[in-house]
């Protein structure tokens, strides 16, 4: 009736935080144009494993405990006919919601997908 499609949020990319720099420049510099070198220090998906985690598609695997989600709804009871509900991080895979198996893991991100890097700007 009203165009189909759930209630779910679409998937949007995520933004990067911006860096800020301060550099000291004189005011005839600033006004002549002078070019200043800068280092910036940026996370980049790891170029060995292509972003995966590990060596091949098949060393990373969806958590069984909270089935990708990670995160996990627990339920206590409090007493008779009272309970508790609670969601906290899942532990089997610390809220990551995948499992990297260790034999396989990327040697170069340590399993972490990204890798720190540092460019310099002009």
């Amino acid at each position: 009736m009203f165009g189909g499609g759930g209630g779910g949020r679409p998937k949007q990319k995520r933004q990067v935080k911006p860096q800020v720099k301060q550099v000291e420049i004189s005011l005839a510099d600033a006004y002549n144009g002078s070019s200043v070198d800068v280092t910036v220090d940026r996370q980049r998906l790891c170029s060995v494993c292509n972003g995966i985690g590990g060596t091949d598609a098949t060393a990373v695997q969806k958590c069984p405990d909270c089935r990708g989600q990670g995160m996990v709804t627990r339920m206590r009871q409090m007493g008779p006919g009272m309970y508790s509900q609670s969601t906290q991080p899942c532990e089997a895979c610390d809220g990551q919601g995948e499992i990297i198996n260790l034999e396989k893991r990327c040697k170069t991100c340590k399993g972490k997908k990204v890798k720190r890097d540092k460019k310099k700007i002009t």
